[in-house]
């Protein structure tokens, strides 16, 4: 009787050495992604750039730039991870030419841009965080709450707006992936069938960061899902990727 465990299959010498490698390079680049975004959320928050309005936020992040760009450097570095993890991960499936697998991959990509893109705006308003802050100092910019945010320098305003839409886009786009590599997992063989179910809900409770009503929501979903990448990481590193039956693999 053919083996239905989950491990990666011996299909031949070349392409089971390269699902081996994909599966341990997907695992390594995941916990970067772990400890990438850990170091982002600590380093944000401790500067705390959250506040009422655009300008209060410049100020905050003019006194703690270097922790921003901090932030915002890991920002990239996690987002580019998991873009290159999305590609290791589609290479350590035992058929390539699935559709979903190929679903995978852009959702991987694509997420990985979008909070590359959102590190890169967050660099942007470090660097322009002192410029804003002396000329709030010095009375060139109004201390009105209802008017400030518009009469500051427009290149300020935008990258904030990108940085808001491209974060939460990145996340949506990884939940998304999560629901992806779920189906494959409810199709696959051992563990990963089992872990299927938790990798399709979390990846709808990430869909709801674009909605700020469900703050209980993203503070449950966000560790979840660095929970969610250490355990498949420790999967791949034990050479247990989600095999699927040849009917299935289309």
């Amino acid at each position: 009787m053919q083996n239905m465990a989950d491990s990666i299959p011996p299909a031949s010498d070349a392409s089971g050495a390269t699902q081996a490698a994909g599966a341990r390079m997907t695992a390594l680049l995941f916990l970067v992604v772990v400890a990438a975004t850990a170091v982002s959320v600590v380093t944000r928050l401790t500067v705390d750039p959250d506040q009422p309005t655009l300008l209060e936020s410049m100020n905050a992040i003019a006194e703690g730039r270097a922790l921003y760009y901090t932030a915002a450097v890991a920002r990239i570095v996690a987002g580019l991870a998991f873009m290159v993890g999305g590609w290791c991960l589609f290479r350590s499936w035992n058929v390539t030419a699935n559709r979903n697998a190929q679903l995978v991959l852009v959702l991987f990509g694509a997420s990985g841009i979008a909070t590359a893109l959102s590190g890169v705006s967050s660099a942007a308003l470090a660097s322009l965080a002192p410029v804003v802050a002396a000329s709030a100092g010095a009375g060139a910019v109004p201390a009105s709450v209802e008017t400030v945010d518009y009469l500051l320098p427009a290149p300020v305003v935008a990258f904030d707006y990108l940085r808001w839409v491209a974060g939460k886009a990145g996340y949506a786009l990884a939940g998304l992936a999560l629901i992806s590599v779920g189906w494959r997992q409810a199709t696959s063989f051992g563990i990963h069938r089992s872990i299927a179910p938790v990798s399709i809900v979390i990846g709808v409770a990430m869909l709801f960061i674009w909605i700020d009503a469900a703050t209980v929501m993203h503070r449950i979903s966000g560790p979840a899902f660095l929970v969610w990448l250490i355990v498949m990481a420790t999967l791949f590193l034990a050479n247990r990727t989600p095999t699927v039956a040849t009917s299935l693999n289309t």
